[in-house]
C-alpha cells in the first residue's frame, strides 16, 4: 500500500504539475512533520490543530527563520487539503492558522566584557587586520555586505560579524542612545526592526523603569 505522503506527492506532480525540485521540497517538509508526529505516536492521518501549532512552536524555538517555517506550514496545508479531499480526514487542522510572517528572533548579543575580550583575541600574522575589522564591525554596526571587499571569512573568530552588529546596537541602547538615532545608524527602514533590540537590553529597561517609576 502506498503511504499517504507518496500519494500526496503523486497528486501534486500530476494535478498541480510542480517541478521535481518543488516536489522534493514539499515531500521533505511533510516527512519532517511526519517524523514529529511519530514521536507522539501519531500517523499523519491523525493530525490535529494542536499538533501543527506545537510543531510550529518547536521550529521557532529551534531557531528556524519565519520564512522557512511559513514554507513548511504551506507543505502541511497542502497535504491536509489532499487528505480532506480524499476523505482521509474529516476536518482541516490548519484552516485558521496564520502564516508566521511577523515572527522575529531576539538577536544573540555578547556582554561588553565579552566584546572587549574578543577584540583582544586576534593573533598571528593577520592579528592587526583582524583586530581592525572586528573594531570596525563593533564600533560602526556595519553589515558584512558593507565590508564585502575585505576577506572577512579569514577572521579567526567564532563570533559572526552580524553578532557584533547586534552588540553595537544593544550596547548603544544600554548607554542611553535614542532609538530613532540607532535606526538611522543601522539603516533600518522600519523602526519595528530596531525595536527588537529593546528586548535584549535589561540595563536599558532598568534605567527607564527607575526614571519613570522612582522609589520613594
Amino acid at each position: 500500500m502506498i503511504d499517504i505522503v507518496e500519494r500526496f506527492k503523486n497528486f501534486m506532480a500530476v494535478d498541480k504539475g510542480l517541478s521535481s525540485n518543488t516536489l522534493d521540497a514539499y515531500t521533505r517538509d511533510v516527512r519532517q512533520f511526519e517524523k514529529y508526529l511519530e514521536k507522539k505516536n501519531k500517523g499523519i492521518e491523525g493530525v490535529r490543530k494542536k499538533d501543527v501549532v506545537s510543531y510550529m512552536a518547536s521550529l521557532k524555538d529551534s531557531g528556524w527563520q519565519a520564512a522557512t517555517i511559513a514554507r513548511k506550514l504551506a507543505a502541511i496545508r497542502g497535504i491536509c487539503g489532499f487528505m480532506l479531499i480524499h476523505n482521509i480526514i474529516d476536518e482541516d487542522p490548519v484552516e485558521d492558522l496564520s502564516t508566521p510572517k511577523g515572527w522575529k528572533r531576539v538577536p544573540k548579543v555578547l556582554g561588553i566584557k565579552e566584546v572587549e575580550e574578543l577584540l583582544c583575541k586576534p593573533e598571528g600574522a593577520y592579528a592587526l587586520r583582524d583586530a581592525a575589522m572586528l573594531e570596525m564591525f563593533y564600533s560602526s554596526g556595519l553589515r558584512v555586505s558593507e565590508l564585502i571587499k575585505i576577506k572577512i571569512k579569514s577572521i579567526s573568530s567564532s563570533v559572526s560579524p552580524h553578532t557584533l552588529r547586534h552588540c553595537f546596537a544593544t550596547h548603544l541602547l544600554d548607554g542611553g542612545a535614542d532609538l530613532r538615532a540607532l535606526q538611522k545608524m543601522l539603516g533600518h527602514s522600519d523602526i519595528s526592526t530596531t525595536q527588537i533590540y529593546t528586548k535584549v537590553t535589561p540595563e536599558r529597561l532598568r534605567k527607564v523603569h527607575e526614571k519613570f517609576h522612582p522609589r520613594k
